[in-house]
């Protein structure tokens, strides 16, 4: 019965380590999409090359939920 509870426990911490690292995995590939949009609004403001314009960049912070990552004082500071 305990080599029973023994190979159940090491399944559960297992399934429990799994599921950590593909949490980890996805908040890393938010954390990687969000680094990529904040280059691409860094690209828009230092050439202004682009189709969008500064106010569509901050739009587009709002709309990805980029004003949670950067704080709503940075957001601030830049929408003036």
């Amino acid at each position: 019965m305990s080599l029973l509870n023994n190979m159940r426990i090491k399944k559960e911490v297992f399934e429990i380590s799994a599921r950590i690292i593909q949490y980890l995995d996805n908040k890393e590939r938010r954390i990687a999409y969000h680094e990529d949009l904040i280059d691409n609004l860094e690209a828009d403001i230092s050439t202004k090359r682009g189709k969008r314009t500064f106010s569509d960049s901050l739009n587009l912070l709002e709309e990805f939920g980029l004003v949670q990552v950067l704080g709503t004082d940075a957001y601030k500071l830049l929408s003036k």
